[in-house]
C-alpha cells in the first residue's frame, strides 16, 4: 500500500527476499489474544449502529504490559505494541511500524508491503459519523492505490475501549501478488484515527495473531 499520507523514511527501503525473512521472524504473541471485536466481560457490546453503548466508560489511561519480545510506541493520545526488530518511523499520530524490508520503493513511490500504518484522517463537514468518515477514508485509499478494493461491509468492533470499525481491503502488493489490508478506524477528538495492518495475502492468516496482539495492545488516552 502506498503510504497515506506520504512519508520519508530514515533508512533505505528493502527487497522482497529480506522482507520474507523478516515476516518469518515476527514474534508470536505470548498468549492467545481476544478475537477481533471481543469485549471485556464488564463492557456491553456496541450496538449495530456503532453508537456508544449505555454505561460505557472512557478507556483507561493505564498501560497494559508489553508482550515479551515486543516494543511499545507512544504516540499523541495513544500507545501500541509492535514486534521486536521492527522500526517506528514518524511521530505524534502519524507513524509506520514495519521491519526494515517491509517498506519498498516502487514506481517512484514508497510503499509498505508488510507492517502497519497509523495516522489520523481529517473528517469532512457533514461526514463526521464513524461509518461516513471510514467510507471517505477508504475512498481516499482507493484513490491513492487504484488496485485497492473493499471486501464486504465494515464490521463493528471494540478498540481500546471505544467503538470502531474493521474494513478489509485487497490490492496489489509491492512484492508482487495481492495483499490483504485490515483497516481499523475509531473516531477521536482530532478526527478519524486509523490503523492499517498490511501483509501479503498468502501470509495473512499466519500473521493474523500478531495483528490481533497489536490491536489488543492499542490504548487511547
Amino acid at each position: 500500500m502506498r503510504t497515506l499520507p506520504a512519508r520519508k523514511y530514515g533508512y533505505e527501503s528493502g527487497d522482497f527476499a529480506r522482507a520474507k525473512k523478516e515476516l518469518a521472524l515476527v514474534p508470536k504473541p505470548v498468549k492467545k489474544p481476544q478475537p477481533l471485536g471481543s469485549t471485556p466481560a464488564d463492557t456491553p457490546a456496541p450496538a449495530g449502529s456503532g453508537a456508544p453503548a449505555s454505561g460505557n466508560t472512557p478507556a483507561s489511561s493505564s498501560q497494559a504490559p508489553v508482550a515479551s519480545g515486543w516494543q511499545e510506541y507512544r504516540g499523541t493520545g495513544f500507545s501500541v505494541s509492535y514486534p521486536q526488530g521492527w522500526q517506528a518511523e514518524g511521530s505524534g499520530t502519524d507513524v509506520t511500524l514495519a521491519p526494515r524490508d517491509g517498506v519498498v520503493s516502487k514506481n517512484g513511490s514508497t510503499q509498505v508491503g508488510f507492517g502497519a500504518l497509523i495516522s489520523t484522517f481529517r473528517t469532512k463537514q457533514g461526514r463526521a459519523t464513524l461509518q461516513a468518515a471510514t467510507d471517505d477514508l477508504v475512498a481516499q485509499i482507493r484513490k491513492e492505490n487504484p488496485s485497492a478494493t473493499q471486501s464486504g461491509a465494515s464490521e463493528t468492533m471494540r478498540v481500546g475501549g471505544l467503538n470502531g470499525l474493521l474494513t478489509t481491503i485487497r490490492g496489489e502488493s509491492p512484492f508482487g501478488g495481492m495483499e490483504a489490508d485490515a483497516l481499523v478506524t475509531v473516531l477521536r477528538p482530532g478526527g478519524l484515527f486509523y490503523l492499517v495492518w498490511i501483509a501479503p495475502e498468502k501470509d495473512a492468516a499466519r500473521v493474523e495473531p500478531s495483528f490481533r496482539q497489536m490491536l489488543n495492545s492499542l490504548k487511547f488516552q
